[in-house]
This record gives C-alpha cells, structure tokens and sequence, in this order.
C-alpha cells in the first residue's frame, strides 16, 4: 500500500516540531505524481515565516531541494530528470553542510550546489504539502517509504534506495523518521504522525524489507510429506526445484553451498536450518 494525496486538502503532520535541526540530513521517499505543478514531499519550517524551511519537493516533476534561513537567497537544487506521472519514482534530497546540497532522482541524475546557506530555525515538519500557516504545495500523488536521517547518505546508499531496499537497511541507528505506508499510517515505524488526511491505495513500488525467515526445515512431517528442503514454506521436492543462491541452482550450476566464507563440501562444518542440525535429522 502506499498513502495517496488528493492535491487540495490532504497532508501528514509529523509531531514535536522539526526532525532534525542541523546540517547533515538526509530526505528521501518514493513518488508517483499527477501533475507537473509543484508538490511538497517534505518540509520543514517555521509555520509563521515561509523565508524559514527545508523542504524537498518537485517542480515540473524534477526533484529540487531548498535550504534557505533569512535572508538567505532562493537557491534551490533542482535535478533534470522529469519521471512520467503515474510512475514510481524515488527522490531524495540531502544537504551535507551549509555549502553542499545535493538532489537524486531515481539513484542517480545528481545535481549538486555550492552556494553558502544557513540552517534556519523551523518549528514544524509535514508529508505532502509546504508546512506553513496557509499550506500551498499540496502533493497530487502518492507517496511510500518516506524517511528522514540526521547523516548524509552515500551516493551508493541512495543507489540501494532507488533499487528498492528498505530505508531500514540504510544506517538504520541515523533514521529519525520513517513510514512504509505499506499497512497504512498506523503500521510500525519511527517517530510520531501527529495528524493524517490522506488516502491509503493499494499500489506501491516494489520494494525489499528485512525478513526474520527465510529458510525452514519441515523435519517433523518429513515422513508423510516426502519432502526436503523447504523454502518460503514450498518443498523443493514437490515443486520439482532444487535450493538457489544468489540466483544459481546448486543442482545444475557447478557451485558449492557456501556458509560463512567457509566451502561446506571441503570444510568440516554442518548446514544448521531453522535450529536443525542437516546431518541428525531426516533432511538435507
């Protein structure tokens, strides 16, 4: 699922003020846009003075990103790719200092600038609309794995997000915000919505999130069900499929299983699956 916005009315309102209140930070999440009007994705500001904020949005649908104080001059960043409406695309923004900001779109299209610009003071932050007192910007578009951190990610780690891994996987210890929208607003995540008004949808980009299993051996029932490994809850024998790593099959392809660095055909270890010891219960 993801959160759709309906460009008029609908925003999400993070509680306790800013998220984050130096340089660097990180924003980032995935859009898919209706319009080519300009669209808040996040934005902190002061509420009562516009001239104060950090907000990533987009503009003729390229991603751009403002960092601007008093009298600071209107200098955003703003990318050149122009993704489609009605098509995923992960934007991100990050601001490394005062004089290095830099926008991707999709894990590339890098576009960076150098001009000095001072953090300012913001009191609030807000999901899809310019969070001051009379909110303009609204997002007309969806929105899913939204995420703030108090660091500047990589290029290679913007890459990671834009190929569809989880903001989870990604210096989890710096994410100071972060919503999948995947089970709607209330599912887990860190920090606090204070307020929603949006529309939860079905579509969502696809995406790659930790698991706890993802191997487990049925050996109980192993007699009467005639099978071997299991994987993701299907027998490789009934399914007529043999176990792959890394995209390879260890039947047909010449390869070895591998655990730990160390070759389990030449080295003097044991495959353990789900707490089950390979050589002492009817498995393999």
């Amino acid at each position: 699922m993801a959160l759709n916005f309906n460009g008029i009315t609908d925003f999400v309102q993070i509680k306790n003020g800013p998220v984050v209140s130096g340089f660097p930070f990180t924003f980032a999440t995935w859009a898919k846009t209706n319009s080519a009007a300009p669209l808040a994705l996040i934005d902190q500001i002061d509420a009562g003075n516009f001239n104060r904020n950090q907000v990533l949005y987009l503009s003729g649908r390229r991603t751009t990103f403002l960092v601007r104080d008093l009298g600071s001059p209107y200098d955003p960043v703003q990318g050149t790719a122009q993704p489609p409406d009605g098509t995923w695309a992960h934007r991100c923004g990050i601001a490394r200092s005062s004089v290095s900001r830099s926008v991707y779109t999709d894990g590339g299209d890098k576009q960076t600038e150098t001009a000095p610009l001072a953090f300012a003071n913001v009191n609030s932050c807000a999901l899809g609309a310019s969070n001051r007192t009379h909110r303009i910007w609204y997002m007309d578009g969806d929105m899913a794995d939204t995420a703030i951190w108090n660091v500047d990610l990589s290029d290679e780690e913007v890459a990671s997000l834009a190929k569809g891994y989880s903001p989870l996987f990604i210096r989890p210890q710096n994410l100071v915000f972060y919503r999948s929208f995947v089970r709607g607003t209330d599912s887990p995540g860190i920090g606090t919505i204070d307020s929603v008004t949006g529309t939860v949808v079905s579509d969502h980009p696809p995406m790659i999130y930790p698991s706890r299993v993802h191997l487990g051996v049925d050996a109980p029932t192993r007699s009467t069900q005639n099978a071997d490994l299991f994987i993701e809850g299907h027998s490789t024998e009934t399914l007529g499929c043999s176990l792959y790593v890394f995209g390879f099959d260890t039947e047909s392809d010449d390869i070895v299983l591998h655990i730990g660095g160390k070759d389990t055909d030449t080295s003097s270890i044991e495959l353990f699956i789900a707490g089950l010891d390979t050589a002492s219960v009817a498995s393999r």
